[in-house]
């Protein structure tokens, strides 16, 4: 009997601290694909920008630059290998990166708050003291997701105390993820 074989194209997105690099990879199959032979793999497409300087050295940042930077990436992407034979899209962001976005208009955000911001010290402070059990755990700390959420639900209802009812904690990924098609904050439920 002769094997069967799949190719099957896949876009890598990585949405780092310093910019965004995406990569365009077949994969060859036989008669498994979900179990891919990674030595067959190949690498059809390259493409980074850098994020600037400036923005790179930041902890709160507009999240419309990750998505003018990934606009720009993908068109020269675009320009090396055909995007619409895509068959999947694979997307890794900065860990413990959020955001708050209104579920009922997704174009309006906060800034964000990188993994590596100070700015919910307070909150990791309160937290450490009401639930020391987390303190051994990656909720405790200025860099932990839920420090950061707090800290962004409380500057926001301070800044619109009136627009507050739709606003969605997100982490960066699926951020990256909607502005591609995908249904918001998918990864948290």
């Amino acid at each position: 009997m002769q094997s069967k074989t799949h190719k099957q194209t896949l876009l890598g997105i990585d949405v780092g601290t310093s910019g965004i690099r995406v990569q365009i990879v077949e994969r060859n199959t036989e008669n498994k694909p979900d179990i891919p032979d990674i030595a067959d793999d190949c690498l059809k497409a390259h493409y980074e920008v850098s994020f600037p300087q400036s923005f790179s050295q930041q902890t709160e940042v507009n999240p419309q630059i990750w998505l003018n930077v990934l606009n720009e990436v993908l068109q020269g992407l675009g320009e090396k290998h055909p995007l619409g034979k895509v068959d999947g899209i694979i997307v890794d962001a900065t860990s413990s990166t959020v955001l708050l976005v209104d579920t009922e208009n997704p174009s309006v955000f906060s800034n964000a708050l990188m993994y590596n911001s100070p700015a919910a010290k307070t909150e990791a402070d309160t937290l450490e003291i009401a639930f020391p059990e987390i303190l051994q755990s990656a909720a405790a700390g200025t860099s932990s997701s839920l420090s950061k959420s707090i800290y962004l639900a409380q500057t926001n209802r301070q800044k619109n105390s009136n627009k507050n009812s739709h606003l969605q904690i997100t982490h960066q990924v699926d951020f990256i993820n909607h502005f591609l098609g995908a249904p918001l904050c998918i990864s948290d439920y």
